[in-house]
């Protein structure tokens, strides 16, 4: 074996190749040595100049944000060791990950903000809706405890379950003190009507919440690629609404015998009340008439669902879309360059696209498992678009964008 550096061609050549048996060789007496260059197969250009392109993905079981969070870092420490060079973020899946999240935690705190406006609004009583609202927390924190013993994440489709139940959490403890407010108003003692008004209503409110059980909970147990993400999503909803059910029959009786006062004065029921109560008492009336016209509501229901557009996830309206090309086999790497280029000029002529990170020949740059990759392939290209914020589109939507792009 020989080791050495070498100039060119020539050199490499006359280089001699110690055999097994101690014998020497010359390499141009078994081979044949030239001087060429390899064939350039792939290409980074970000908004059409080159650049040396990375991407970095997770490995099996790493956090996402916990991962562009260590990279960044490094990135910045990498800056300041070499200030000549230039790091620019091409393009990132971590963003729309963040932004679903918060957006669906922001809709878990309005959904519980709206709730106990809406309790208010109902019971006209600051210290019932108090110790109605506090079922909220009540029941959302000891589901957390329960997610974390079942290996469960904080994520878009758990924090999606906790928005949808949140109004739910706070059923079975409205229904303890709606009953014990009516036995305040029968002159009973705070502790007297808590205890009289939970044995009543008890086997009602444990009824109502097993019934949300076993609505949420099968979806748990889906198969195929549904499953994957239902499994939490039933398990959260339904751990949440057990808990409520706990608050409800534990705390709220409790709370309700110290802090709830009787009512002062005699109660006026409101005007709108009085109207529903009369819509109640007609359908009491035409009981005949009332359940042909439910049936007719439930079928008729039934009947547009064919007129409802179908799909196992709704579309997306993120800030990045990509753009594929793929030409015949047997184009060239120049010729998809060409093509890549072109494709680039027409996409930037849109007002809402920021920048084009282009991938050819190398790259996966894309998380859809079942889109055409531009990996080892010189025929093949990816052009991945940053669009501006959604906040800054004025309305219009990423599928308006790529449908303009299309065209």
């Amino acid at each position: 074996r020989t080791i050495a550096t070498v100039q060119n061609a020539a050199e490499l050549g006359a280089m001699d190749i110690v055999l097994s048996d101690g014998r020497r060789i010359r390499l141009d007496q078994v081979a044949t040595v030239r001087d060429t260059v390899a064939e350039q197969r792939s290409a980074a250009l970000l908004n059409g100049k080159p650049v040396v392109g990375f991407e970095i993905t997770r490995s099996r079981g790493a956090g996402e944000v916990e991962l562009a969070v260590a990279v960044r870092a490094t990135l910045e420490k990498l800056k300041l060791e070499h200030p000549d060079i230039t790091i620019t973020e091409a393009f990132n899946f971590v963003d729309p990950v963040e932004e679903n999240f918060y957006g669906s935690l922001s809709l878990l705190l309005e959904g519980a903000v709206l709730a106990v406006i809406v309790v208010w609004l109902f019971l006209r009583d600051w210290r019932a809706t108090l110790v109605s609202a506090t079922a909220l927390p009540l029941s959302i924190i000891p589901a957390f405890a329960v997610m974390y013993l079942m290996g469960f994440s904080l994520n878009v489709v758990t924090l999606l379950s906790m928005s949808l139940v949140v109004g739910i959490l706070v059923d079975d403890a409205i229904v303890e003190i709606e009953n014990i407010m009516r036995h305040l108003r029968m002159g009973k003692t705070p502790f007297q009507a808590a205890m009289e008004a939970a044995d009543e209503i008890g086997l009602a409110v444990i009824a109502t919440t097993f019934t949300l059980i076993a609505v949420f909970l099968p979806t748990a147990f889906m198969s195929g690629v549904p499953g994957k993400f239902f499994v939490q999503f039933g398990w959260t909803a339904a751990i949440a609404v057990f808990f409520s059910l706990v608050v409800a029959r534990l705390l709220t009786p409790m709370m309700a015998a110290y802090i709830l006062k009787p009512p002062r004065g005699e109660h006026v029921e409101p005007a709108w009340l009085s109207r529903y109560a009369g819509w109640v008492a007609a359908c009491m009336r035409h009981r005949v008439r009332t359940m042909l016209g439910a049936a007719l509501f439930f079928f008729g229901s039934f009947a547009l669902v064919p007129l409802l557009p179908t799909g196992f996830l709704p579309p997306d309206d993120l800030s990045q879309t990509q753009v594929y090309i793929s030409l015949a086999p047997g184009s060239t790497f120049q010729e998809t360059r060409a093509a890549a280029e072109k494709a680039r000029a027409i996409v930037e002529q849109n007002t809402h696209v920021k920048m084009v990170y282009t991938a050819i020949g190398g790259g996966a740059s894309g998380s859809d498992p079942f889109a055409p990759r531009g990996a080892a392939e010189v025929r093949k290209a990816t052009l991945t678009i940053n669009l501006t914020p959604r906040k800054q589109r004025g309305g219009v939507t990423k599928q308006s964008v790529e449908r303009d792009l299309r065209i």
